[in-house]
């Protein structure tokens, strides 16, 4: 909407924080203008901006000319799992590509912080504490949402020799992971 876009363009000095949520935020261009304009009218070294993104893209442009100028950039990734296990996860996605992205966010002295978002589901509960490990080892923060709908996906809908399973696991690991990890265990 063209009266939307212009009216918004007019609030850029007064924001203070935005968000660009996914899909992949990185696949708009007109987030990309916004960033664009807030550089231009000066008023990006007073805003926060939030990326949550799919990993799969770097948009180098922005990360080199723009992010610069801002206040704060922070960057959430969705990441479910590690390796082959991510690629199902996140079918057509590739593994190598978005590890190296993350490492790439985390190098950039423009970041003000990198951190990966799980969603905890019947499909990765088995794998947190690996992927718990994994970031840490990489200084970069984790958190989680936990999926209850659909209900199968739910954790809680797992039968009671699974849940013992991965019970079981989460004790063997306690003792090899930091406590920001354990807290979620």
């Amino acid at each position: 909407d063209p009266n939307f876009t212009e009216t918004m363009m007019r609030w850029l000095p007064m924001v203070e924080r935005m968000e660009f949520l996914g899909g992949e935020p990185f696949l708009n261009e007109k987030q990309f203008e916004i960033i664009r304009k807030c550089v231009e009218l000066g008023c990006s070294k007073n805003q926060n901006v939030l990326f949550v993104t799919n990993g799969t893209i770097f948009p180098e442009e922005a990360a080199r000319d723009l992010w610069p100028h801002f206040k704060e950039i922070c960057i959430s990734v969705s990441v479910d799992g590690l390796g082959k296990q991510f690629e199902y996860q996140r079918y057509g996605a590739n593994w190598e590509k978005v590890n190296a992205h993350i490492q790439r966010y985390r190098d950039l002295k423009c970041i003000h912080r990198v951190q990966v978002y799980v969603s905890v589901s019947i499909f990765t509960i088995y794998y947190l504490p690996e992927l718990f490990s994994h970031w840490h080892s990489l200084g970069i923060l984790n958190f989680i949402s936990v999926v209850t709908n659909p209900h199968r996906f739910d954790i809680r809908s797992l039968p009671p020799p699974l849940k013992q399973k991965v019970s079981e696991r989460y004790r063997q690991y306690q003792g090899n992971l930091p406590d920001s990890a354990k807290s979620y265990l």
